[in-house]
């Protein structure tokens, strides 16, 4: 059983707020991978978490706002650790190959897919799935915009709109899943979707560099 808070009466401190929150993703983390979204209880994650319904209701509305929160948590850390390993100094088509693997990572791997597959079957249902997959595009869409922004600066591709160039790279690693999605297709293996794409990325790049809208 997961304890979210030592403190007997009052209201929690800022960093106490931010404990209990953890904890309650943490928790309902482990449920919605285990069991899918329909089987997971709102009674026994509070419980696990030693918080009344009432009090889980007040942090999240419903089942479906708390696996948004969670879905974005673990993107989020799976993005941090990722790009920590990247290296900043590699040369442009290399650092491009890493940023497309991180990203695909977060969907084509582990806890990544399995989260990617729940999406995909309930955001139809609920408007916070919805958000909760507009947050993780814009995620992807900013750091990828920043990454071109930098390279262009460095003088390594034509300068131009790094948000457009963001939507374009994004667009071009993420077909394939759109499409295996549209056709209801179970997602290839990670190591496949990587092989896939390193040739999109090598023509990508080679259009950052050589296109003549760019000259």
């Amino acid at each position: 059983m997961t304890a979210v808070s030592s403190r007997k009466a009052g209201r929690p401190t800022s960093a106490e707020t931010q404990a209990i929150v953890r904890a309650i993703l943490a928790t309902a983390a482990r449920h919605f991978l285990q069991k899918g979204f329909a089987a997971t209880s709102f009674d026994e994650i509070a419980a696990e978490c030693r918080l009344s319904r009432s009090g889980l209701y007040a942090r999240f509305p419903n089942k479906s706002a708390l696996f948004a929160a969670t879905c974005l948590a673990l993107v989020e850390a799976f993005y941090a650790e990722t790009m920590s390993k990247a290296d900043e100094t590699a040369p442009f088509e290399l650092a491009l190959g890493q940023l497309a693997k991180a990203i695909l990572g977060m969907v084509a791997e582990g806890r990544g897919r399995t989260i990617y597959r729940i999406l995909v079957q309930e955001a139809q249902h609920a408007a916070e799935l919805e958000a909760s997959v507009r947050s993780v595009w814009t995620l992807y869409h900013d750091h990828a915009s920043a990454f071109f922004a930098r390279r262009m600066a460095a003088g390594e591709i034509p300068p131009g709109d790094p948000d457009e160039t963001a939507s374009m790279f994004l667009d071009l690693i993420l077909s394939q899943m759109n499409m295996h999605h549209i056709m209801g297709l179970e997602l290839p293996p990670a190591r496949e979707l990587y092989a896939r794409n390193e040739q999109v990325l090598a023509m990508f790049a080679q259009h950052l560099r050589g296109s003549p809208a760019r000259r």
